[in-house]
């Protein structure tokens, strides 16, 4: 964020367009759940169902690194660009696993973990 704008592609879809996220260590922890508690050859969504606008997660890493919102530039979109990417974790959370750390948690961690 020192060095650019914060790029976000189409403005008039920033507000609707939803990406999901999940932390790492939910991430890992899902996988090793999978690998111990499922069945070989058993396929399972890993996701946290923390779905978040391209323009909330710009403006939450702007806050995160103490930047000011105005880095936040709208760029052409990519052709044939999905409007969602979400999952259906339904398999995996009955292997007992739910994510554990929120998006706004998992970013604050992110940030301090590469400024370290």
């Amino acid at each position: 964020m020192r060095h650019g704008p914060a790029l976000v592609h189409d403005s008039s879809l920033a507000q609707s367009t939803v990406r999901e996220w999940i932390y790492v260590t939910d991430n890992c922890r899902a996988a090793e759940t999978v690998r111990q508690d499922s069945e070989t050859g058993e396929v399972h969504n890993i996701g946290s169902g923390d779905e978040q606008t391209k323009l909330k997660i710009a403006r939450t890493v702007c806050a995160a690194v103490d930047a000011s919102e105005d880095l936040v530039e709208f760029v052409e979109d990519s052709p044939g660009h999905d409007q969602c990417y979400a999952l259906d974790t339904q398999r995996v959370r009955t292997l007992g696993w739910e994510p554990t750390v929120s998006f706004e948690e998992g970013l604050v961690k992110t940030v301090a973990y590469y400024r370290e």
